[in-house]
C-alpha cells in the first residue's frame, strides 16, 4: 500500500502532538500557581510573611490627648454626604481627634457650600482651608484661556481670600498640580515666586493665615514602574499617583 507524502507528514505531525500534549501533563492550558510553595515563584501580592520576632504589642487605638489632624480632604472623599460626615465624627470622637482641617474648602460660591456642609452641625470640629482656582473657566489644554494669566487675577484673588477668612475660613492650601501641571502659555511650569501672585502670599501675611503647599512625591513615582521601582507595590495598588518620565522630566 502506497502512503503519499502528504499523508505521512500529516500523522507524524499528529503524532509528534500527542506526545507533546501527554509529556506536558495536566498543566497544559494552565497558569502558573505563584503561590511560593513547593518550590514554586511567588507573585507579590501573595507574599503574606509572618514575623518570627516575638515582642510585646502595644496598640494604640486612642490618642492621650486631643489632636489635631491637618490633612483631610472631606470634598473629594465624602462628597459632601451628611451621612458619611456623622459616621467620620464617630471615628473622630473614637480616636479623639479633637479637630481635622479640610484642606479642600476651594473658593466663591463653592466655598460657601463646603463651610455649610462641615461646619452647620459640627461648628466647633472642623477647619476649612481654600484654594486657589488658577484654571477657572480656561481650557485645560489652552493655558493662556486660564484665569491666573489674566490681568489683575492676584489681586482679585486676594480679595476672595480675605472675604473667605472672613466666613471661617482658616488658611490656604496649594495641591501638587502647581509645579506638576500647571503652565504658563509658552509652556513652563509655574513658579511660586512669579510675582504675579504676590498679591495672594501678602493677603496671607495680612490675613494671618497659613499657607500649606504640597511640595513632592517620592523620586520613585517619577521612575518606571517595572521590578526595579522601590514603590512597584504602592503604584500597582495606585498607577494614578506615577508621574511618567517621559511626560515629567
Amino acid at each position: 500500500m502506497m502512503v503519499s507524502p502528504r499523508n505521512s507528514l500529516f500523522t507524524s505531525t499528529f503524532t509528534a502532538l500527542i506526545v507533546l500534549i501527554f509529556s506536558i501533563g495536566p498543566s497544559w492550558g494552565q497558569q502558573e500557581l505563584l503561590d511560593g510553595r513547593n518550590g514554586r515563584n511567588i507573585a507579590l501580592g501573595n507574599f503574606r510573611p509572618k514575623p518570627s520576632l516575638k515582642v510585646r504589642q502595644t496598640l494604640l487605638e486612642q490618642a492621650q490627648f486631643p489632636v489635631v489632624d491637618v490633612h483631610t480632604h472631606f470634598r473629594h472623599r465624602l462628597k459632601h454626604d451628611l451621612g458619611k460626615l456623622d459616621e467620620y465624627v464617630q471615628l473622630m470622637d473614637k480616636h479623639n481627634i479633637a479637630v481635622c482641617c479640610s484642606l479642600d474648602g476651594k473658593l466663591g460660591d463653592t466655598l460657601d457650600a463646603h463651610l455649610e456642609y462641615v461646619g452647620k452641625k459640627y461648628p466647633d470640629r472642623f477647619n476649612v482651608f481654600a484654594n486657589v482656582d488658577w484654571q477657572g473657566e480656561g481650557e485645560s489644554d489652552a493655558p493662556s484661556t486660564w484665569a491666573c494669566h489674566q490681568p489683575g487675577f492676584g489681586e482679585k484673588t486676594a480679595r476672595q481670600l480675605q472675604l473667605a477668612v472672613g466666613y471661617g475660613v482658616s488658611g490656604l492650601k496649594l495641591f501638587k498640580q502647581f509645579g506638576l501641571s500647571y503652565r504658563n502659555p509658552n509652556g513652563s511650569l509655574l513658579t511660586i515666586d512669579d510675582p504675579r501672585w504676590d498679591p495672594i502670599w501678602k493677603a496671607c501675611g495680612q490675613l494671618g493665615i497659613p499657607v500649606i503647599i504640597h511640595t513632592a512625591d517620592p523620586m520613585a513615582f517619577f521612575q518606571p514602574i517595572d521590578e526595579t521601582n522601590e514603590r512597584w507595590e504602592e503604584l500597582f495598588r495606585h498607577p494614578e499617583w506615577s508621574f511618567p518620565p517621559e511626560e515629567y522630566p
